[in-house]
């Protein structure tokens, strides 16, 4: 006969067969985040730890600066002097990659410790920094005076660089620990996700979508974006996605108007962005809810294991007599 623990233990892996790895289709619960005071609100990134970064826009100075927000309190990003400042990246350590204007000049900093640090790259009138991993390797989007675009990865003083000279439209987003990137790409009107690794650039969109762009990638390969669709009367929405294990769930902020898109996506696979209520611009979180089978399946696996617990308790006071 099979002892009790072998039984639980084939109960357990029976139920996970039965609900399967498919995550199509899950579940979200969102929670709008706004800066106080601000008219504009983009959360952008998020790390392990649940800091999340973005942007915001001050309706009274009209200056759009970056914001931290940890354990509920909001800190503002701001490069010393800027016109404007962007805080679109966080990694597991606390350090924020973002971007600034001063003058005529579009460089990225990295504000690590309390203290920023600027950086360019050679030949670049401008760049777009987006994320940073915790090898402190940097993404993002740089621009050269004869209009030529090309994503980069910075890693100290070494840059590797993203060809884009293909496509009409392009910009490098996020960058997991493994090194991977994402963005978007577009070529004879249309705009395409990817994915960029040591084997090259792959293309992909949402399946039922139009254009798509990815935003952010976590290391066990999740990535996050949006994709637009039309309606018979030719009416545009901009919806979230989150595509794990090659398949693809769309984001919807509930009472969104036309747009909501995912921005950031962290290991524990909570996601941020941003939507439009209609009148602005608000930020949001979304955390998966548990599939009805994997609550099923630990209600279960805890019924038996208790059960077992109690025939043993029961079994050894028999034997005592």
């Amino acid at each position: 006969m099979m002892s009790a623990p072998r039984s639980c233990v084939l109960f357990v892996l029976i139920l996970v067969g039965a609900s399967g790895p498919a995550r199509a289709g899950i579940a979200y619960r969102f929670q709008t985040i706004d800066v106080p005071g601000s008219e504009f609100t983009q959360a952008s990134g998020i790390n392990d730890a649940g800091q999340i970064v973005g942007d915001a826009h001050d309706p009274v100075t009209g200056k759009s600066v970056g914001f931290l927000l940890s354990d509920g309190v909001y800190t503002t990003v701001d490069y010393p002097g800027s016109n404007f400042s962007s805080a679109p990246g966080i990694n597991n350590f606390g350090t924020v990659v973002g971007g600034y204007s001063k003058g005529s000049s579009l460089p990225g900093f990295v504000l690590s410790g309390g203290s920023y640090s600027s950086f360019n790259i050679p030949g670049a009138t401008g760049l777009v920094a987006w994320g940073i991993n915790d090898h402190d390797q940097v993404s993002g989007t740089y621009f050269t005076a004869d209009g030529h675009r090309a994503g980069f990865i910075l890693s100290g003083s070494a840059l590797i660089t993203i060809n884009f000279d293909a496509y009409s439209y392009a910009y490098n987003y996020g960058i997991n620990n493994q090194g991977q990137t994402v963005g978007a790409v577009a070529s004879a009107g249309h705009q395409s996700s990817y994915i960029h690794d040591s084997s090259g650039l792959h293309l992909f969109d949402y399946p039922s979508g139009t254009d798509s762009g990815a935003n952010g990638i976590n290391d066990a390969g999740d990535i996050v974006g949006f994709f637009r669709s039309v309606d018979n009367g030719g009416s545009v929405t901009t919806h979230g996605y989150v595509r794990s294990g090659g398949m693809f769930t769309a984001l919807d902020m509930p009472g969104a108007v036309g747009e909501t898109q995912a921005l950031g996506i962290n290991n524990h696979g909570v996601i941020v962005g941003r939507y439009f209520d209609g009148v602005r611009y608000r930020g949001f979180i979304a955390t998966a809810v548990p599939e009805p089978g994997s609550l099923i399946m630990c209600l279960s696996a805890a019924t038996c294991i208790v059960g077992y617990r109690r025939l043993s308790s029961l079994d050894n006071r028999g034997s005592a007599h």
